[in-house]
């Protein structure tokens, strides 16, 4: 359970690890902000667009200071424009540690200075007018104010003799743990000197733009005038790749050359960069469907040479693409695949070909572009080689061009140019590799595919709303501890746990808040929940269930949970017809009525998150349920708080079991010719203390001593008739009935009269519906929960309409 947290000296078990840092992330210009990870969790997600600052506060990132703390403090966002002044706060940083007064603006880089509160300067500059928009501070504030610190959260942190003082240190990286965890960047740079009315698609980069930049770009790129660029084709291909959403997002870095960057969109894209002959400008040529075969060029035996023909086979073809792709959630590499099915039962064999295209982050186009690359890879096209007159001079790979050849039985075949040489000076022979272009061949010959049907699993952890909180019983602190656990512990202690529901499907674990102290007391995971699909009586061993999206193996080795108010145990299922079989009412529960849509929660032996603290009864604590998914916490701010007043229940005695009137176990109805004989059974927590929780029909366990039974018996108008407290033993007749109730009996007429017609006075009669209470008392402590139990009466002058024969 662990130890208390009462009392007792201070203990050093750990250290904050906080320091500054400024990040040098990549070229300038970029445009956006976008998110922060640390550790690979997120840290911050949102949208600064050009210089500014984020307030980021997750100090449970990491699980808090019981396992390895988290991050809190400002990051400050320098996009590296032309006009960027210098950042104060690091050149304050820098000043404290060199002693110089100069320093960069750090213009034409883009970087990430990441500080403490010491490190807010209230100036004019982006990055403090970003941080005071943040926390609603006026320009004359001079200090952090303590109702923000309260807002982000510092409290969780440490004592508060150090809160303040981290809060207003260095940036904080962690806790307990000294090992770094570097931070990552999502930052968006779209750019837009040229045609920027096409320069993003989406979320994404325009290709040809990239492409442009590459060879404009004077700092880092080729560095061609702007002259050198075909302007018309750029923008008729910018347009074409606009219009089919081909939006790319790609990392450059200098381990790859420029020409080869280009080349990796270019395979994107499907597209070949050439330099006209004519005009030395580059142009843009996509392979694309769409033209006018009777208006190619053509190639024929008056101008060219064959020096090679031949067609793949079917055994050569390629029947699968498998194409990666990056997630745009966390920068992941995942894969969509396409088969073609009739390629396949001809070949009798898997083709299997992967694709790197990193560029993309949709599924939805990584999709795309593998039935465009199967298109491609599945059909036995022809490759020829030719050796041809300059007239072939006027095109370029990529271009489609036909070719007739009828030795061959070519009559007008469509291929296109993949690469040309032209030779050597003095030699006008220019030699062509060209392949039958797929765009030509006949369509329909592939079927439609299906959806892709992938959904990202990630998702952003959301606030609990279904929720029970409860204490362990007497029994369950027993069976799970060591009477060397159990030695400090204080008489009345108490265990709160709480059983949730996942709040959405990426939920993992579960922390529990403790909102009076602001500190973590405890972790635990998610509880199996159903909920009731047909009412249920006190003892129905059956409960219907609703198992929709639900796996049943979950109960293959039992256990028990929470129904309503009332513990039972699961000790069978059917999958099949959706039911439970359940004992009912155990440890220290009564037996209940529970209606459709009440909700089991299965917690078998441990499945909640506890509360390890040590407390003891009527201590109130308010409480907060942190969910985590893969993308972090819930925010403490966005988790409802709510209340929870100990009970002492593990040390109340347990209620009497098996309780029954006139012979019966809880029965709904009895006899109208009978008194009442109440009747329980002994019950003592000392001695079930293990193996399975006791049946509730069992017979006389105990009783614990010093355990008595209070009685109450109330009459059908609601009047209290008996109290009777003090028992000792199980049982209790009620032979008063009928003068407590005071009432007499009526005959179906109505009238009571002898043969001469005198009067005769009614009998008296016992009430038509008869509630009663039971509960156990020891050292005043009521038993957790008592009995509440209503009986009808069945019988002649009673409950007319019902029950005819008497008690069923």
């Amino acid at each position: 359970m662990g130890g208390s947290s009462k009392g007792g000296g201070d203990v050093t078990v750990g250290y904050h690890y906080y320091m500054n840092i400024h990040f040098a992330l990549c070229h300038g210009g970029t445009d956006e902000l976008l998110e922060v990870r640390v550790g690979d969790r997120v840290a911050w997600r949102g949208d600064i667009t050009g210089a500014g600052s984020a307030l980021i506060a997750e100090p449970l990132l990491f699980g808090g200071e019981k396992r390895e703390g988290g991050v809190v403090g400002i990051v400050d966002f320098m996009p590296g424009e032309d006009n960027q002044p210098v950042n104060p706060s690091l050149q304050r940083a820098i000043t404290r540690q060199t002693e110089a007064t100069a320093i960069p603006s750090y213009r034409g880089v883009t970087t990430a200075f990441f500080k403490g509160f010491d490190g807010v300067d209230l100036t004019n500059t982006p990055w403090e007018e970003a941080v005071k928009s943040e926390v609603g501070m006026g320009a004359n504030d001079g200090d952090i104010p303590d109702n923000w610190l309260w807002k982000i959260g510092f409290e969780l942190l440490s004592g508060a003799s150090t809160l303040r003082g981290l809060g207003k240190s260095s940036f904080l990286w962690s806790a307990m743990n000294p090992y770094f965890k570097s931070p990552k960047f999502l930052i968006r740079r779209i750019w837009n000197e040229w045609y920027p009315e096409k320069a993003r698609i989406g979320e994404d980069a325009n290709p040809v733009h990239i492409i442009y930049e590459c060879l404009t770009n004077k700092d880092w790129g080729l560095g061609y005038p702007a002259q050198e660029v075909n302007d018309t084709s750029f923008r008729q291909m910018a347009d074409i790749l606009y219009s089919e959403g081909m939006g790319l997002s790609l990392k450059w870095t200098t381990q790859t050359s420029v020409r080869e960057f280009i080349e990796m969109v270019l395979e994107h894209i499907n597209g070949t960069l050439v330099e006209d002959r004519e005009s030395g400008q580059f142009r843009l040529i996509l392979v694309r469907g769409g033209y006018d075969v009777d208006s190619l060029f053509e190639l024929t035996e008056d101008n060219c040479t064959l020096d090679n023909f031949q067609r793949k086979t079917l055994s050569d073809t390629v029947n699968e693409v498998v194409v990666a792709f990056t997630r745009p959630e966390d920068g992941e590499t995942d894969t969509v695949t396409v088969q073609d099915l009739a390629n396949f039962s001809n070949t009798g064999k898997i083709n299997s070909q992967k694709k790197e295209y990193p560029g993309v982050r949709s599924p939805e186009l990584a999709m795309r572009l593998a039935l465009r690359d199967l298109n491609t890879l599945s059909k036995p096209v022809a490759k020829v080689t030719l050796i041809c007159d300059r007239s072939i001079v006027g095109h370029y790979p990529g271009d489609v061009v036909k070719l007739t050849w009828p030795r061959l039985g070519l009559n007008g075949l469509t291929v296109r140019i993949g690469s040309m040489d032209l030779g050597t000076p003095g030699d006008s022979k220019v030699r062509v590799e060209a392949v039958e272009d797929v765009f030509a061949l006949p369509t329909g010959a592939y079927a439609t595919p299906q959806p892709i049907g992938w959904v990202d699993s990630a998702k952003d952890a959301e606030p609990v709303v279904n929720q029970k909180v409860f204490e362990l019983s007497f029994y369950e602190l027993q069976t799970s501890t060591t009477s060397a656990d159990r030695l400090d512990w204080p008489e009345d202690v108490g265990f709160p746990a709480v059983v949730a529901q996942e709040p959405n499907s990426d939920s993992r674990t579960l922390g529990l808040y403790d909102d009076i102290i602001n500190e973590e007391v405890g972790q635990g995971d998610f509880t199996e929940s159903l909920t009731l699909t047909q009412d249920t009586g006190y003892l129905d061993a059956t409960l219907h269930v609703d198992m929709t999206s639900f796996d049943p193996t979950v109960f293959l080795e039992g256990g028990i949970g929470w129904l309503g108010d009332e513990l039972v145990e699961v000790t069978g299922f059917s999958a099949e017809n959706e039911t439970l079989t359940v004992n009912r009412a155990l440890v220290d529960t009564v037996p209940a009525k529970h209606s459709v849509g009440e909700r089991l929660w299965f917690y078998r032996r441990s499945d909640y998150v506890l509360d390890t603290t040590i407390r003891v009864a009527d201590e109130v604590v308010d409480y907060k349920l942190i969910p985590e998914t893969s993308r972090g916490k819930l925010p403490e701010s966005q988790a409802p708080v709510f209340s929870y007043t100990l009970q002492n229940r593990q040390l109340r005695p347990y209620r009497p079991g098996n309780v029954g009137v006139n012979g019966q176990l809880l029965p709904e109805t009895i006899s109208a010719d009978q008194d009442p004989i109440f009747s329980w059974s002994h019950r003592d927590r000392t001695q079930e203390t293990t193996g399975a929780p006791m049946l509730f029909s069992a017979g006389n366990i105990g009783p614990e001593p010093g355990v008595t039974y209070t009685l109450e018996v109330i009459d059908e108008d609601g009047v209290s008739q008996v109290v009777e407290t003090g028992l000792t033993g199980n049982s209790y007749e009620y032979i008063t009935e009928t003068v407590d109730l005071g009432k007499s009996e009526l005959a179906p007429s109505g009238v009571f009269t002898t043969v001469g017609g005198t009067p005769i006075t009614p009998a008296a009669r016992r009430n038509t519906e008869l509630r009663f209470k039971l509960k156990a008392v020891r050292d005043s402590l009521d038993s957790f929960q008592e009995h509440d139990l209503t009986v009808e009466r069945a019988g002649y002058g009673y409950n007319y309409g019902n029950f005819y024969g008497g008690v069923v």
